[in-house]
């Protein structure tokens, strides 16, 4: 499982592998994410949703 989740990983932009690992692992909310990257709310809910996508 491993192998497949860190290539899952290296599949998707750092920004966006950023804001997944910051809500997966940290367990932050959106808002949360984007008050410690320093981004809009927008950006991260997209980044994310690409992230998912991909």
């Amino acid at each position: 499982m491993r192998g497949r989740l860190a290539a899952a990983l290296g599949e998707i932009a750092p920004a966006d592998r950023e804001v997944v690992l910051l809500i997966a692992w940290a367990d932050l909310t959106c808002e949360e994410v984007a008050r410690a990257l320093e981004i809009p709310a927008g950006t991260v809910r997209s980044r994310l949703h690409r992230a998912r996508k991909r």
